[in-house]
């Protein structure tokens, strides 16, 4: 998967770089691949900023399986409680805790090898933890990110910590981490100076998970 084709390149980058900003959407859509020879890579939209990229079987050792932003669990903690009648998921404020939906992950991620993490909001880290755990894979992110992942246990030794402009070659697979900008929030503000200190224990409250920075990755 080291030298795609710089259309395959294109598609990955853009991909990724839409992903902080895409809606939320059901989780695991239909997969989409693009192929060189006899490689491939399959793209699998997993709703809101999530996606999985796989090269090769899940059973191949050549195979890697690369998630950005894994966010299955879907949990209603939007500023007001849902008005649609046929949403049944209880609601949660900011003040409250969430926990991964582990049954509805286990039943669309197989594999991961790689982690990737934009940034700490909950739509984007919560399943990551457990995801870790469960697959073992490696935690690329920012500190805010990776200290999250700490106190919920994840060992260091899945974990990267990044702040952007990084290049890694894993041999199957290359990461450059790329530095970003998240949606201007409240008062049209890109900047939220708020992080995740290392040394929090989990679980952590809704309110705890901020952005901690942005980030984009470019997977080849």
């Amino acid at each position: 998967m080291r030298a795609k084709p710089n259309h395959l390149r294109s598609l990955l980058t853009l991909l990724v770089a839409i992903a902080a900003c895409a809606p939320a959407e059901p989780a695991a859509t239909e997969a989409m691949q693009a192929s060189e020879g006899t490689g491939s890579v399959t793209l699998r939209y997993l709703g809101a900023a999530g996606w999985e990229i796989s090269s090769g079987s899940e059973e191949s050792a050549d195979g890697v399986v690369v998630l950005v932003d894994p966010y299955l669990t879907r949990a209603n903690y939007s500023g007001a409680p849902s008005r649609d009648p046929t949403d049944m998921r209880p609601y949660y404020t900011r003040a409250d805790t969430l926990f991964s939906d582990t049954e509805l992950i286990d039943a669309q991620i197989a594999r991961a090898d790689y982690i990737l993490v934009q940034h700490a909001h909950p739509d984007h880290v919560m399943d990551v933890p457990y995801l870790a755990h469960r697959t073992g894979a490696v935690v690329i992110g920012h500190e805010t990110t990776i200290n999250i992942m700490r106190a919920y246990g994840v060992p260091n030794s899945q974990l990267i910590t990044v702040r952007g402009g990084e290049d890694y070659d894993f041999g199957n697979v290359s990461i450059r981490v790329i530095p970003s900008l998240h949606s201007p929030l409240g008062d049209k503000r890109y900047y939220q100076s708020a992080v995740v200190e290392e040394g929090a224990t989990g679980p952590l409250r809704i309110s705890q998970l901020v952005e901690g920075g942005s980030l984009m990755y470019l997977v080849r």
